[in-house]
């Protein structure tokens, strides 16, 4: 019955590693982009607010892998969006 509807209505499903990742990203993301927004307001007032680094700033390796994978989640979710944009254009 999917494989009909995939083809009538010509939507796929997204597997289960997709949406992992689709909500890992989304996560690093956020929490990336807050963690931002903190360091701004912090630095307003001369305070080293990095709530990443306060979380897990003994570990300087995973502090700073933490950092990677928000950057990298940053940039799948910009493919993706243009993958969809694309998609629509063409």
């Amino acid at each position: 019955l999917m494989i009909i509807a995939k083809k009538k209505i010509g939507f796929r499903m997204k597997s289960g590693i997709m949406r992992f990742l689709d909500g890992l990203s989304m996560t690093l993301t956020t929490v990336g982009g807050l963690n931002w927004g903190i360091v701004g307001l912090g630095n307003i007032f001369n305070k080293d607010w990095n709530l990443v680094n306060m979380l897990i700033g003994k570990w300087a390796w995973i502090e700073n892998l933490v950092y990677v994978l928000a950057g990298l989640s940053a940039v799948y979710l910009i493919a993706m969006w243009l993958g969809k944009i694309m998609k629509k254009m063409g």
